[in-house]
């Protein structure tokens, strides 16, 4: 009478081939899930820089707001563009490039005068983070 015998378990090459193909994917995994993390901090850093941007135009608004509004009312105070253009030499505008255009009307295309004022009446700002990035314009008006 013959027996046979039915195996149970795997063989020891199909042990390493299931250990080579789950090293192989493991690998392309740990790889892809790597540039997914870089990429996703990027672009938390692009919206903190768009962030840091806007808070410090937006400072520039209401330097220029409050400045507008006392020479309208003739009080003797310095120009509200160049109160705002002397405000981009402090310490909150260190971490960016900061580009004054002075137009003397629309359009407010290209760098515009970016010597010293004379006669214009608009002042074109523009942030753009060192290194690099997205910028970010405004336009302010002296009021007259």
């Amino acid at each position: 009478m013959i027996h046979q015998t039915r195996q149970h378990g795997f063989t020891l090459i199909e042990v390493i081939v299931s250990i080579v193909t789950a090293a192989v994917l493991g690998s392309l995994l740990i790889t892809y899930m790597h540039s997914v993390f870089i990429r996703g901090g990027e672009q938390v850093t692009s919206v903190g820089t768009l962030h840091q941007l806007t808070q410090a135009m937006d400072g520039l608004t209401a330097a220029y707001n409050s400045r507008i509004h006392l020479a309208v009312a003739q009080t003797g105070e310095d120009d509200a563009l160049d109160y705002v253009a002397d405000q981009t030499d402090g310490e909150a505008f260190a971490p960016f490039d900061v580009t004054l255009g002075w137009f003397s009307g629309p359009p407010f295309t290209g760098t515009g005068n970016t010597g010293t004022r004379s006669n214009e009446d608009f002042l074109k700002i523009t942030l753009t983070p060192d290194g690099g990035g997205p910028s970010l314009v405004s336009i302010f008006w002296s009021g007259n």
